[in-house]
């Protein structure tokens, strides 16, 4: 077996692991005996679990296809044929207006659910952008502003889906609340470390345990530039989401039906089984992903060196826009001010110990701020990890 044979058969495991034909048909509650089966689903994996949804209840299970009745939303390019439930491409991950008119559907049909339907909500990831239901007086345009400035920002996915839940009419549990007074039924398929339900596509049917002022110390912390209407929304205290405790969850229930460390420990098996060894890192791992493109100075002496370390100096560090450089996400820990000068002790992730930039005290930077840090590539040293070596480089490259 080659490396590419066991890598691709690896990969489908992974995806068998969690897809919606395996895992969603044994969580698919039992239809309303007099109501409707209201299916609302949103994510890149709604077109799939839509196609099984109706499945189950229309071939096998015989349900009254007048009964029936839903909208789906996933990306662009993830539908899947359906009969009796609207299917519709949106947006991902910037919203567009495709996923508007879903959210809007969707929170129509919730509206008008009564308390003999049952409202079967189908959540995967991608849903925070895929239902878009900007609250009043923040426009369409401004929400894509917000998406576009936290998605640029380096906030991970509990951080940024807290921020749109204060911004939404159907994320942070308001769509349950829209569903009043239905049975509220949500199967969901995990994309994020921890699988928190109230994070998973922004927790449209939990209770929201963030606050307005978390959202506000997020935007404070990695120094959002936001639209004027979103900061008056964030200000506004009537804006807050339902929080535990609250009884308009007491009809509602939500079933975890597949999780990131479900595809690992079948990878895992797998594997074994392939005769290797595995090493579980867990499904909570996450970060910043660096690219450094390598100046062509340095490709000629790379010949052996299958790890790189990267060396500069302090001062070479700056900030703001730079041409020909590379970006080092961080976050300041320390500032020390030194004249017209400042000294920052920073953390990048994915790197241990502390790293230091002097740049100039026109920064202002305050500890705790999130901050790019360029590299102009022609300061960059390359060594090799496992000699110490530096890596030469010719300046007839250095000239290419």
């Amino acid at each position: 077996m080659t490396a590419r044979v066991l890598l691709d058969g690896l990969f489908r495991t992974a995806i068998a692991a969690a897809h919606p034909s395996s895992c969603l048909p044994p969580h698919l509650p039992t239809p309303p005996t007099s109501g409707r089966l209201i299916v609302l689903a949103a994510g890149k994996a709604a077109g799939a679990m839509t196609e099984v949804a109706e499945q189950h209840y229309l071939d096998r299970g015989k349900f009254a296809p007048e009964r029936l009745i839903g909208v789906a939303v996933a990306r662009h390019g993830y539908g899947r044929p359906s009969r009796r439930i609207e299917m519709i491409e949106a947006g991902h991950p910037v919203p567009d207006a495709a996923g508007l008119a879903a959210a809007e559907k969707a929170l129509r049909m919730a509206d008008e659910a009564t308390a003999d339907d049952l409202v079967l909500v189908l959540l995967s990831g991608g849903a925070s952008a895929n239902w878009i239901a900007p609250v009043d007086g923040l426009s369409f345009a401004d929400k894509q502003t917000v998406t576009r400035a936290l998605l640029r920002s380096g906030a991970n996915i509990g951080e940024m889906n807290t921020l749109r839940k204060h911004l939404s009419r159907i994320k942070g549990g308001r769509l349950a609340r829209r569903a009043q007074p239905a049975r509220v039924i949500t199967l969901a398929i995990s994309d994020v470390p921890g699988d928190e339900p109230a994070v998973i596509g922004s927790g449209p049917t939990v209770p929201d345990p963030t606050t307005l002022d978390d959202a506000r110390s997020i935007v404070a912390r990695y120094r959002l530039d936001l639209p004027e209407a979103a900061t008056r929304v964030l200000n506004d205290p009537n804006n807050e989401s339902p929080k535990p405790g609250d009884p308009m969850f007491a009809n509602t229930e939500y079933r975890l039906i597949a999780k990131p460390a479900d595809a690992f420990r079948a990878v895992e098996s797998s594997a074994q089984k392939a005769g290797y060894e595995t090493v579980m890192l867990g499904d909570r791992v996450q970060g910043e992903g660096m690219t450094f493109p390598i100046p062509t100075r340095y490709r000629s002496g790379m010949d052996g060196a299958s790890k790189l370390v990267a060396g500069f100096r302090p001062e070479h560090l700056e900030l703001g826009e730079l041409p020909n450089s590379a970006t080092i996400r961080a976050k300041a820990d320390v500032v020390e001010f030194l004249g017209d000068q400042e000294l920052l002790h920073v953390t990048v992730q994915g790197h241990e110990g502390d790293v230091v930039a002097v740049v100039g005290s026109d920064n202002r930077v305050k500890p705790g701020d999130i901050i790019d840090l360029k590299l102009p590539l022609e300061k960059l040293h390359l060594f090799n990890q496992e000699s110490g070596d530096s890596i030469a480089w010719s300046s007839t490259a250095a000239a290419a």
